[in-house]
This record gives structure tokens, C-alpha cells and sequence, in this order.
């Protein structure tokens, strides 16, 4: 990778010349398609499918839509693939971080616009060859920081994003985490509500903590045209585990506050806007260490369901990954298993062409 400075006043404008390139990586003993330095390519549309009731389409970006069953259950807002590219900055997942080195503090946002040509940063999209997985990497190569985030799918817990920071040089680094999920749909608003009232929708929605720990967001009414009551009885939960000691937020203005670097006030109640779910902690990490974190999402979900979810928060927190990821696994099992009924599974010299019939008899 080549790199040309531009100066402009005192600011040093970094130009960085990628070549895209893709090709097949194993990462955990799992086959995904890499492609290097995606960042360079125009915005192109990715879906993700499960072998459950799960769906996901996304942005090359990071915006996205995802949900359960159909386009009413979803979690984050469903609408066109050019509205998900333009949307990438404020709905689905949004990290920041500010890193500490030498005694100086450095913002950075992976994967935003807002700091290109700041950083020598290299950006890979992986997907898995099942179809069930995609992983978006951002390498700060002036920071010596790593990070990524991956979407997968689980029966039992919902949409799951799983992050990770790896510091990659071997002195230690102390890094300030703001992570989560941005634009987040509450229960009980279908497609032509949102798409014909989206504003009035954002007036009637309602996110609080639960037990410090869950999110959970609603409508304060179910909207109506007539005059009487009409309680809404679902609801869309977030909660994140592997972030010691976090705080947590409700709404996205905790991201500007966050950049300019201006107090952040705790909440347990967000009214009348935009729906949010932000985890802020503070962790030292040494040199070649990683830290890894989860954020699982679920939508149209009861009261019992609830109860169930604070009963999971309740578990130490280093045995509820174990529980996320072996659902994550059952899936796999299953979708391939799916497609595998289909004779969809090949093996031949022709690696792209195996592929090919793979996804052709998915889809």
C-alpha cells in the first residue's frame, strides 16, 4: 500500500493509494470470502440468510435492515437499498473510540466518512461461504489498532453483532469504547406506518433500562386514529455482555457529545425520538491482547420473553457467549443441513463454481 501526504495549513491529509483484491481466508476453522480494501469499490448490497426466520440485508457500507419473519418485524428501519447506503452513518451498528498512546488522546471512528484521509487504515468485508456471517475489519495502521464487528443469527437470542479490539503493537494501550446500535425499531410499527408516518412514529417511541442492563423499546401507545386507549404489549430488547463495568445510553446524541468530548449523562429513559442502545466502557489492553464483546438484538418480544432475557442477564458474564455462539452454531447446522437436502453441497476442483451452485440452490 502506497501513501502520499498532503499538507493543508497544519492539518497532514493522508491519501492512501489500495488496490482491491478478494480471496478465500479460513478464519476459525471456517471458510469466508475476503474482499481487501472494500472501502475502494462503489457501495454494493450484501444479504445474510438464516437457517431460522431471520433476515438481513446490508450495505457494503454498514447500514442495514434486519428482522424476523417479514418487513413488520424488523429491527432496525426496512426501506430501499439506496436509503440503507445513505442511512450507513446513523442506523445499525455505529462504534467510536478514543485511543490514549504516549499521553496523547486520538478519536477514531472505523468505517465512518467523517475521518477519511485522517488515518492509514486498512477496511475488509468477510462473508462466510454458508451465507450466515459478515464480518466488517477496519485496520489502524498509525494507532496499531484493530477492529471489527460481525453480524450472525441465533434461534434462541436473536441478531447478533459480535465486536472485537485487538491492540497489535506490544506496548500497552488504554482505549474508550462508545458501541452500539443506532435507529433501533420498536415493536409494533408495520411497513406502511413507518413508511407514511415515520415521524409520527418517532414522537410515540419510548427505550428504557431494565435491571441496568436490558434495553428495551416500545411505543408508548399503539397509534391509533381512534380516541381510546390501546396499550402496545411488545417490544424490541438490546443488551451487551463482555464490556466491563459499562454504562449504557438511549439515545444516539450521546455520539456527537461523545466526539466533542462533553459529559455523558446516564439515562434509564428515552422519549419521543430515535431509538438507541450505546455501551461505554474504559479498558486497558496490553500489547497483542484482544477484547470481545456482544451485542444481541430481538424483536416483537413479551413480557415472559423479557423475564427470560433478565434471567439470561443474571448468568456470569463470561458463560453467555459460550450460550450465543453454540445457538449461533446449531443455525449453521441447520442451514446447511437445508440446502444440503437440496444437494446444494459440492466438491470439485472449481472452487468458485462449487460456490456458485451452493448459493444458486440457496437462493
Amino acid at each position: 500500500m502506497n501513501h502520499r501526504i498532503l499538507f493543508s495549513g497544519e492539518t497532514a491529509i493522508k491519501t492512501q493509494l489500495k488496490k482491491v483484491n478478494g480471496k478465500y481466508v479460513n478464519r476459525n476453522g471456517e471458510t469466508f470470502y475476503c474482499i481487501e480494501n472494500v472501502d475502494e469499490m462503489p457501495p454494493f448490497f450484501i444479504s445474510l440468510v438464516s437457517g431460522d426466520n431471520h433476515w438481513l440485508f446490508c450495505s457494503s457500507k454498514g447500514g442495514l435492515t434486519a428482522g424476523r419473519q417479514q418487513a413488520d418485524f424488523c429491527l432496525f428501519p426496512y426501506t430501499t437499498e439506496d436509503k440503507i447506503h445513505d442511512n450507513s452513518e446513523i442506523t445499525g451498528s455505529k462504534s467510536v473510540f478514543t485511543v490514549e498512546k504516549s499521553g496523547k488522546h486520538y478519536l477514531w471512528e472505523p468505517f465512518s466518512e467523517r475521518q477519511l484521509g485522517v488515518y492509514h487504515t486498512t477496511e475488509n468485508l468477510y462473508k462466510n461461504t454458508i451465507g450466515n456471517k459478515l464480518i466488517f475489519e477496519s485496520i489502524n495502521h498509525d494507532l496499531g489498532i484493530r477492529f471489527e464487528y460481525a453480524w450472525a443469527f441465533s434461534n434462541r437470542f436473536g441478531i447478533v453483532k459480535r465486536a472485537q479490539v485487538e491492540n497489535l503493537d506490544e506496548d500497552k494501550v488504554n482505549i474508550t469504547i462508545l458501541d452500539g446500535l443506532q435507529n433501533i425499531m420498536p415493536a409494533n410499527v408495520d411497513l406502511g406506518l413507518q413508511t407514511s408516518r415515520s415521524n409520527l412514529v418517532d414522537a410515540y417511541k419510548k427505550g428504557e433500562i431494565a435491571a441496568e442492563k436490558l434495553g428495551v423499546f416500545s411505543l408508548s401507545a399503539n397509534i391509533v386514529d381512534k380516541a381510546e386507549p390501546s396499550e402496545s404489549l411488545l417490544a424490541t430488547t438490546v443488551w451487551t455482555v463482555g464490556l466491563p463495568e459499562a454504562k449504557r445510553f438511549l439515545n444516539a446524541r450521546v455520539v456527537q457529545d461523545f466526539r466533542k468530548g462533553a459529559p455523558l449523562h446516564h439515562q434509564e429513559e428515552s422519549l419521543g425520538g430515535r431509538c438507541a442502545f450505546f455501551s461505554l466502557a474504559t479498558v486497558l489492553l496490553k500489547g497483542q491482547t484482544t477484547l470481545e464483546w456482544y451485542t444481541i438484538a430481538d424483536v416483537n418480544q413479551r413480557h415472559a420473553q423479557i423475564k427470560d432475557t433478565l434471567t439470561h442477564l443474571e448468568k456470569p458474564d463470561e458463560e453467555l457467549p459460550k450460550l450465543v455462539t453454540a445457538d449461533i452454531a446449531e443455525g449453521t447446522k441447520k442451514l446447511e443441513t437445508i440446502v444440503g437436502l437440496a444437494d446444494g453441497h459440492q466438491l470439485t476442483s472449481d472452487t468458485l463454481a462449487s460456490y456458485r451452485h451452493y448459493n444458486n440452490t440457496l437462493f
